[in-house]
C-alpha cells in the first residue's frame, strides 16, 4: 500500500435520492410508479406533494426508489395514490436530462386494472376512493355533460360565484330546466327572490316576487290593454287580493284593522264590532249589537220612528172639528215602540 485512498464524489440536489448504478443511470426516460413512503402520514404526504410538486416514485427497470421527484402540475392532477405503504400507485412517465440525476414525472398512464372505453370526442375525468367519486364524463357528438359527487354516505357539490353584488350565476337553456330531489328543494335569497312565466306571444308575465317587505304572486292573461289578471300582495300591513276576468271585477283587503270583500259593486266588510253588507246605495250594517238598513240615505229606523210620530200625534176629523191626540194607552204603545226601535237600530 503506498499510503494514499482515492474518493469518488457523486453530486447531489438537495431532496432527491440520486439513481443508483444499473441500467436506470443510462436511462434519460422511464416508466415508474407513484409510491408512499414509509414511516409516513399518508395524507399529510400527499398534500405535501400538491403543496410541493414532488412525489415518491419506484422505477420500474429496476426498483430503484426515488423520493422527492418533480412532476408537472397536468401529471400531478391525473395522479392516483396508492392507500397504503407497499402498494403501487398509477404508472407515470419520467424524463431525466443526460448525465443529470433528477427526473421529473410528465405523464401519468391508465391503469390496466380499469380499462375506460370512450370515443375520441368524448371527455372523462374522475376520481375514486374506496365508495366515493367525482366524475366529469361528456360527449360532443350527443350534446351531453355529466357530473357525478358520490361520498362514503352522501354526496356535497358546491358552485360558487364570488365577488361584490354584481356578481351572476346564470342557468340557460332552449328547453327545459328541471330540478327535482328525493327529499327537499330549498331556495333561499338574502334580499329578493322572483320566478316569472314570459309569454312569448303576449308578453304577458306571471309569477312571484318576494323581499323583506313584500310578496307578490301575480298572473296576466289575454291580450291588449283590458287584459284579465289576478293578483295578490302581502305586506306586513296585511294583503290585498285583487281579480279580473272579463267584466267582473274581485277584490279582498284584510289589514289590522278590517276585512273587505269587492265583487263589483257589492261588499262586504268586517271591523270591530262592525259587520257592514252594501250593494249599490242600499246598505245593511250590525254594529255594537244593533241593526241599520239604509237605501239612498235613509234608514229603515228613520222611517219606523216616522211612523211611530205619526201615530202618536194623529188626530181626524169628526163632526165637531179635530179629534184630539190618541188616548194615553196609545201614547204609552207609541212611546214602547221608540224605545224597542232606539235598541234595535242604529239608523
Amino acid at each position: 500500500m503506498d499510503g494514499t485512498i482515492n474518493l469518488k464524489l457523486i453530486k447531489r440536489n438537495s431532496g432527491v435520492t440520486p439513481f443508483k448504478s444499473g441500467r436506470v443511470s443510462q436511462q434519460t426516460v422511464g416508466l415508474g410508479y407513484i409510491i408512499i413512503p414509509e414511516d409516513v402520514d399518508r395524507d399529510n404526504f400527499v398534500k405535501t406533494c400538491f403543496r410541493t410538486n414532488k412525489v415518491s416514485i419506484i422505477d420500474d427497470a429496476d426498483g430503484n426508489v426515488i423520493h422527492g421527484c418533480y412532476i408537472t402540475k397536468e401529471a400531478l392532477q391525473n395522479v392516483t395514490f396508492p392507500k397504503n405503504v407497499g402498494e403501487k400507485g398509477m404508472a407515470v412517465v419520467w424524463v431525466s436530462q443526460m448525465l443529470e440525476n433528477q427526473p421529473m414525472v410528465i405523464g401519468t398512464f391508465s391503469s390496466t386494472e380499469k380499462v375506460t372505453i370512450r370515443d375520441d370526442e368524448a371527455i372523462q375525468i374522475e376520481k375514486v376512493w374506496d365508495k366515493g367519486a367525482v366524475s366529469i364524463t361528456g360527449n360532443a357528438k350527443d350534446g351531453v355533460l355529466f357530473v357525478r359527487v358520490k361520498g362514503q354516505q352522501f354526496g356535497t357539490m358546491k358552485i360558487e360565484v364570488q365577488g361584490d353584488e354584481n356578481s351572476l350565476l346564470e342557468a340557460r337553456s332552449s328547453g327545459i330546466i328541471k330540478v327535482s330531489s328525493n327529499k327537499k328543494v330549498e331556495v333561499e335569497a338574502f334580499e329578493e327572490l322572483t320566478a316569472k312565466m314570459i309569454d312569448p306571444v303576449t308578453e304577458n308575465e306571471s309569477g312571484i316576487s318576494v323581499n323583506k317587505d313584500t310578496l307578490v304572486v301575480e298572473a296576466n292573461y289575454g291580450e291588449g290593454d283590458d287584459k284579465n289578471f289576478s293578483k295578490t300582495t302581502v305586506t306586513t300591513e296585511g294583503f290585498i287580493t285583487e281579480t279580473k276576468v272579463g267584466e267582473s271585477s274581485y277584490k279582498h283587503t284584510v289589514n289590522e284593522s278590517m276585512e273587505e270583500t269587492l265583487f263589483q259593486n257589492c261588499i262586504v266588510k268586517l271591523e270591530e264590532n262592525k259587520l257592514t253588507i252594501q250593494q249599490g246605495e242600499a246598505m245593511l250594517e250590525i254594529s255594537n249589537g244593533k241593526w241599520a238598513i239604509i237605501n239612498n240615505g235613509t234608514g229603515l229606523n228613520e222611517l219606523l220612528t216616522k211612523i211611530v210620530d205619526a201615530i202618536a200625534t194623529l188626530t181626524v176629523s169628526t163632526a165637531v172639528g179635530p179629534s184630539g191626540t190618541p188616548l194615553p194607552p196609545t201614547i204609552q204603545k207609541t212611546t214602547e215602540l221608540e224605545s224597542l226601535l232606539k235598541n234595535f237600530f242604529n239608523q
